[in-house]
C-alpha cells in the first residue's frame, strides 16, 4: 500500500492510523470519492485496498477478522466480505507455498432467524462457500446445557465447578440456556446484591433461596428493561431520540439532532450506553 492508499483507508478506519504509525499529529486528509462515471472501478480499488491492508498485517501474525451481526451489513459490506475471501482463495492457488494468504482467520455471525429478511447475505454466502482454496464452516449456537452454564459462572467466578452448581442449575432453570440471557441474569443479580463479593471473607456470596424466588415472566426483555431504567437520565434521552428513527439511522441525521437538541450530545450518550 502506498502513502496515498493509507491515507484513504485512515479516513475510513481511524484508529488504524494509531495502529500502523507512531504519528499521532493530524496530517493532511485526503477525500476519496467514488467517481460516479467510474463506480465499479473506484469500488474495485477500495476492496483491492482493504485486501491488501489484510494481507500486510497478517504476513508476520495470524489475523482474526470478527464480523458481528451479518444480518444487517449493507451490500457494500458483503460485497467486501466476498471479495477479500474470494482473493484470499485465489492467492492460495496461484501460490500454493504464499503462508501469507493463510494467515486470516474470518468469523462471522448472523441470526438464523433472520437470514430470510436478507438475501445479498444469501448470496454472500453461497458466494463464499463456492471460493476455491477456501473452507467455510457454519455452526449453529445452540442454547447451553446445565453444565455448559455451570462452567460458564465457574470461569466468571473463578471458582470449581463444584461450587458453583448448584447456582448454575438455578439461573439455567431461570434462562434456559441462552447464553445472552444468562450474561444478563448474572448481571442483573450483581446490579441486585443478590451476587456479590465479599472482601473480607475473599470468597463470592448469593443467596439462592431470594434468586429462586425471582420471578421473570418476560424473559431477557423484563431484565433489558430494569437495565434501562437505571441509566442516566441524558442517556436515556438520547436512547428514546434514536429509537424515533426506527432500527436504522445515519450519522449524519444523529449530528443534524446534536445540533438542534441544545445541550444533548446524543452521540457521546449512545457512545456511554456502547461501552456499559
Amino acid at each position: 500500500l502506498d502513502e496515498e492508499s493509507l491515507s484513504i483507508l485512515f479516513e475510513y478506519i481511524p484508529n488504524l492510523r494509531h495502529v500502523m504509525t507512531d504519528d499521532d499529529s493530524q496530517k493532511e486528509q485526503i477525500e476519496y470519492m467514488f467517481d460516479a462515471c467510474d463506480t465499479i472501478a473506484s469500488k474495485y480499488r477500495m476492496h483491492h485496498w482493504f485486501h491488501s491492508l489484510l494481507i500486510s498485517i497478517s504476513r508476520d501474525t495470524p489475523v482474526l477478522l470478527f464480523l458481528d451481526d451479518l444480518h444487517w451489513a449493507d451490500t457494500a459490506s458483503l460485497e467486501l466480505i466476498t471479495f477479500i475471501v474470494d482473493e484470499m482463495g485465489a492467492s492460495i492457488a496461484d501460490n500454493a507455498s504464499c503462508a501469507q494468504s493463510t494467515n486470516v482467520f474470518i468469523v462471522g455471525t448472523y441470526r438464523s432467524n433472520e437470514i430470510d429478511n436478507s438475501k445479498g447475505l444469501q448470496n454472500c454466502l453461497q458466494q463464499m462457500q463456492g471460493c476455491c482454496n477456501v473452507s467455510v464452516t457454519e455452526i449453529a449456537v445452540q442454547h447451553f446445557s446445565s453444565s455448559d452454564v455451570n462452567l460458564m459462572i465457574s470461569e466468571a467466578l473463578c471458582y470449581s465447578q463444584r461450587l458453583t452448581r448448584s447456582l448454575a442449575d438455578i439461573v439455567h432453570q431461570k434462562t434456559v440456556g441462552n447464553p445472552f440471557f444468562v450474561k444478563e441474569f448474572l448481571n442483573d443479580l450483581t446490579v441486585e446484591n443478590l451476587l456479590v463479593y465479599s472482601f473480607s471473607q475473599r470468597m463470592w456470596e448469593w443467596n439462592e433461596d431470594l434468586i429462586e424466588s425471582r420471578i421473570i415472566s418476560d424473559g431477557v426483555a423484563e431484565i433489558l428493561i430494569r437495565k434501562l431504567r437505571r441509566l442516566p437520565k441524558d442517556q436515556l434521552s438520547g436512547l428514546t431520540m434514536l429509537s424515533c428513527f426506527g432500527s436504522e439511522v445515519s450519522l449524519e441525521v444523529l449530528n443534524l439532532v446534536k445540533n438542534s437538541y441544545g445541550r444533548l450530545d446524543i452521540l457521546q450518550s449512545l457512545d456511554c450506553i456502547a461501552q456499559a
